[in-house]
């Protein structure tokens, strides 16, 4: 194990990243759906990364957070397998975003005048896709397979 110190340090930053992190995700999907202007084909996609950001740190954050000022993992062996299973599937879905914004992007500055144009219903699929392939990835563990 680790020395206490190492411990003290990991609780400090797993608090910021949770006392920071949720109340300011919150906020974007907040202003997103009040404001109709920010609902933008590619702000799907930033709204996606937002989201799973949000689950990501008040679902699994908050858990290692609690369990490092604890000194051990307090909810039992599958709440320890659900969280990591969300914790997998909240990052898998925003490293799957940020891809789908390249591509976006790549669209935009490298074929400026093709014939493909990133719409709503492509923001929506890309949105979908990461999610499935998110879940689809993260969730074998509780089938047997790890």
């Amino acid at each position: 194990l680790a020395p206490p110190w190492a411990f003290h340090l990991q609780a400090i930053f797993m608090g910021a990243v949770f006392f920071v992190g949720t109340p300011l995700n919150f906020v974007v999907l907040l202003a997103v759906a009040k404001y109709k202007k920010l609902r933008a084909p590619l702000n799907y996609i930033l709204v996606n990364i937002t989201f799973a950001g949000f689950i990501f740190v008040t679902f699994s954050v908050s858990q290692v957070f609690v369990s490092t000022l604890k000194g051990y993992y307090f909810l039992g062996h599958t709440m320890c397998a659900l969280e990591s299973a969300v914790g997998s599937i909240a990052g898998l879905v925003t490293a799957w975003s940020l891809a789908a914004l390249s591509f976006e992007r790549y669209l935009v500055i490298c074929k400026p005048f093709g014939a493909f144009k990133f719409d709503s219903n492509h923001a929506m699929a890309a949105v979908v896709i990461t999610w499935v392939i998110g879940t689809f990835c993260a969730t074998p563990p509780f089938w047997g397979w790890s």
